[in-house]
């Protein structure tokens, strides 16, 4: 028998902070993805390849922690590879992708329910190994293709919704993080119990709202730009932006991208452009290639 799964990386798109206080977020999964292939073998040693072989003694941690789930799984080994092109500690969530890959591979084997909903929840679990107090945004996002409107774990009634594909080029890029992805966040709650931080996370969590309606029909390219644009400004606001990444937001609007934002905590990161043509969109992309920028064209 041989496991073959997959999770994909994700592309936030509204909901950075405003998630954390009741709001839902919006986001998509992006083409890169993590690839695991495992060949169970009762009572036999783990053989890793790939980035299984390359990240070796994470493996050995991971995997204790997964057993703690399943403990039979003590009692199991195989070939193990792991293929990913999903770049690391860039905010396309290459933990999220690879806990969803190991979480499918663990429903299967163990003839688990395997509804998405199922798979989520497990593998929310496995990515509190990473992140501690994951909001399940991430995992849900990696789970499968597409658009999806999430309503993260930190609330009782936590779901997502599979939404229509927005139908406009986006370049996504990443530059090196500047700030501690926690101490942002600490940041942004301490900046809530102040007026106007309270007001902008609540202008964040109505954009997102707007943001999931447009998603739900065929929004005009101007509809998605103001929403884009007047988040980011918001985000901002919030001391969450960088400055290269603001430089490269700007040039892709030079370029003729309609609107651009962070993606994810910020102080770097991800961040992400929209074009009206693929045209406009390829060639941005293509400079963001030459300049080294981590990127990529959906």
């Amino acid at each position: 028998m041989e496991l073959e799964r997959v999770g994909w990386g994700k592309l936030l798109l509204f909901g950075e902070h405003s998630a954390v206080q009741g709001y839902p977020a919006l986001g998509m999964a992006l083409p890169e993805k993590v690839k695991i292939k495992w060949i169970p073998k009762h009572k036999e040693p783990w053989v890793l390849s790939g980035e299984a072989y390359t990240y070796r003694h994470e493996f050995n941690h991971l995997k204790s922690y997964i057993e703690s789930f399943f403990p039979e799984l003590k009692n199991w080994g195989g070939s193990l590879d792991v293929i990913s092109d999903v770049p690391i500690s860039s905010g396309f969530g290459s933990s999220s992708a690879l806990s969803v890959a190991i979480a499918k591979c663990m429903v299967d084997f163990f003839k688990l329910p395997n509804k998405l909903a199922d798979i989520w929840s497990l593998s929310h679990q496995i990515e509190k190994h990473y992140h501690g107090k994951p909001s399940g945004i991430d995992t849900a996002l990696s789970l499968s293709p597409g658009v999806k409107r999430v309503v993260p774990f930190i609330q009782d009634n936590s779901y997502y919704e599979e939404l229509k594909d927005i139908n406009y080029p986006i370049v996504y890029g990443s530059v090196e993080r500047t700030s501690n992805t926690k101490e942002l966040v600490y940041s942004v709650i301490e900046q809530c119990d102040r007026p106007e931080g309270s007001s902008i996370i609540k202008e964040l969590g109505f954009i997102t709202e707007e943001a999931i309606q447009l998603a739900r029909s065929l929004a005009s390219i101007d509809s998605w730009a103001r929403l884009i644009n007047t988040a980011h400004i918001l985000l901002k606001k919030l001391n969450l932006g960088n400055h290269q990444q603001d430089k490269l937001i700007q040039e892709g609007i030079k370029k003729g991208a309609v609107a651009g934002k962070l993606s994810g905590a910020g102080g770097g990161g991800a961040f992400y452009l929209l074009f009206e043509t693929h045209e406009k969109a390829k060639e941005y992309y293509e400079q963001l290639v030459r300049q080294n920028v981590t990127c990529g064209l959906i």
